[in-house]
């Protein structure tokens, strides 16, 4: 056996496989914290530039690698680069995994099966192949892999593809100490119950407002830390931890999760005033303008509906406050940058989320006055707090908790010439939807994951617009590539809004002098036309 060990960094890198979220970003962050450099690969580059320019700003070391583990030649291609950057590889965390939405017998989705198989088990060889002659050549390693409960027993709840593809990575790993110990490599397979991640939101049923009782990805990172580290004569072939069963605990708390959908939408606009003359031609009823304190220096108009709203802002005055606004627009342009999330209180609701590992930013409370229809002047009032940027994969989620909701929800503003009655939808598009759908899902209580209209729908509450996930193909398809491209990449694509009478609304928007488009139960309105987003009319 070689003398391999793992006592302080100089050992060598820690590569890191689906690395973009859950429990691959928590590894990431773990073995950091310990000073040992870590290679992030994912199938999508974008989360793990983040994740490693949130390590490097912190002092460690870390640099992306996008990779898909079923792609043999750049797997090994991938290995030679992390080589070039810092050498030998000294623990390999085998994570990259998927499960799919139809996972029972009773319901064959080949392709979706088959794509499980091939990601836990053939990615899993691919990587592992990969990584042997490296660490050979080192004198030893560490390989991590990140199996699962249902590798060790029967769940249902886990389907059929998932936990037979967990069973075989388990065995590989047993295989490795079997062949490998002689060359001091040691393989551990981690077989953790439900994780906290967004792979657990897309399970069928299962309900949000658990996620806190679950093992947290920091637990898991934890475990494989020590796993490292242990005495390089001891092989863990596997172990197996599951989450402590407190059914009373849970009884106590069902609605531990406290947001409970979308409240409304904001659009960015640097011509405030331009953009709602363009949504009053688009048949909808505005209310008067409203002004901001002086600090923030945005004025805003709102769109009521039944249960939600939509809000048009804009720089009035250059503040400290609303530069990132000003920098944004200058950016970008005008888009759809934000969904406000509805809850009941926003300090509980920030205690509450740091329960479940979800950070918000500290809460702000303001108010101001607000123009009413008839002449008079109301104050509204709120409270808001930020979810960490990293949480949203594109554009910003904050909660806001109305503490004069009917100073807003005014009825006289929810009559509109092209029948509105309410949000349908909000579409974002990402390089990996599924990822992305799954970590929008994490932030509200009744998050869970489908497959539809070419993408993943993320379900967000009752009486509450989901959101859509599309790939930037999918979404050309559904528009025009022309279309998208006049949306901020770094925004929303599009915003749904459901009507009561489908030709109306198409008179009202004609009447405006806005050329419409035919899209399956409805039809949609260019970006030109609305200040930087696509905006589609669909049938209630």
């Amino acid at each position: 056996m070689g003398n391999y060990s793992l006592d302080n960094p100089a050992a060598g890198t820690v590569w890191i496989t689906g690395a973009g979220s859950g429990i691959g970003a928590a590894l990431a962050r773990r073995f950091a914290q310990e000073g040992f450099p870590v290679a992030l690969s994912a199938r999508t580059e974008a989360p793990i530039a983040a994740l490693a320019a949130e390590i490097n700003a912190a002092g460690g070391q870390a640099r992306a690698f996008a990779l898909d583990v079923l792609d043999r030649a750049a797997v090994f291609d991938t290995v030679r680069r992390i080589t070039d950057w810092q050498g030998g590889i000294a623990v390999l965390c085998n994570n990259a995994g998927l499960n799919n939405p139809h996972r029972h017998w009773d319901h064959i989705d080949f392709a979706e099966w088959d794509a499980v198989i091939a990601t836990n088990l053939s990615g899993a060889i691919n990587v592992i192949a990969a990584t042997l002659p490296v660490m050979r050549a080192g004198g030893g390693g560490v390989m991590i892999h990140t199996a699962s409960l249902a590798g060790r027993h029967h769940m249902p709840a886990a389907g059929v593809p998932y936990g037979a593809s967990k069973h075989a990575l388990v065995d590989l790993s047993a295989s490795l100490n079997a062949a490998e110990g002689r060359n001091g490599i040691r393989s551990t397979a981690l077989c953790p119950g439900e994780v906290a991640t967004p792979l657990l939101l897309k399970r069928p049923g299962f309900d949000p407002g658990l996620m806190q009782w679950m093992i947290q990805p920091e637990d898991v990172a934890e475990l494989a830390l020590t796993v490292a580290r242990m005495n390089p004569a001891v092989a863990i072939h596997e172990i197996v931890f599951a989450p402590l069963q407190r059914d009373s605990k849970r009884k106590e708390s069902p609605m531990s999760h406290p947001v409970k959908g979308v409240d409304h939408l904001f659009l960015l606009t640097a011509d405030l005033d331009g953009s709602a003359d363009r949504w009053r031609r688009l048949g909808f009823t505005l209310s008067p303008r409203g002004t901001h304190s002086p600090e923030k220096g945005t004025a805003n108009y709102t769109i009521i509906f039944e249960h939600d709203y939509f809000e048009l802002l804009g720089v009035i005055a250059d503040t400290q406050a609303n530069q990132h606004q000003r920098d944004m627009i200058a950016r970008d342009g005008d888009g759809l940058r934000a969904i406000a999330c509805r809850i009941d209180d926003a300090h509980a609701a920030r205690r509450l989320l740091a329960a479940l590992g979800i950070g918000a930013e500290p809460v702000a409370e303001f108010s101001r006055p607000l123009p009413l229809p008839d002449g008079g002047t109301g104050t509204a009032a709120f409270a808001v707090t930020h979810f960490a940027r990293q949480d949203t994969p594109a554009g910003f989620m904050f909660m806001c908790q109305h503490k004069t909701p009917d100073m807003v929800w005014r009825p006289e503003l929810q009559t509109h010439a092209n029948t509105a009655r309410g949000l349908a939808g909000i579409v974002a598009v990402s390089d990996d939807p599924e990822q992305a759908a799954g970590r929008y899902a994490r932030l509200f209580a009744a998050g869970q994951v489908t497959p539809a209209d070419g993408g993943w729908l993320v379900a967000t509450g009752a009486d509450s617009a989901p959101i859509l996930c599309l790939a930037p193909a999918a979404a050309a398809a559904r528009w025009s590539a022309a279309a998208l491209a006049a949306t901020p990449a770094s925004a929303f694509a599009a915003m749904r809004v459901a009507v009561r009478d489908l030709s109306a609304a198409r008179a009202a928007v004609a009447a405006g002098g806005i050329a419409t488009h035919d899209l399956p139960g409805g039809f949609w309105v260019a970006p030109a036309d609305t200040s930087g987003v696509i905006l589609e009319f669909v049938a209630s």
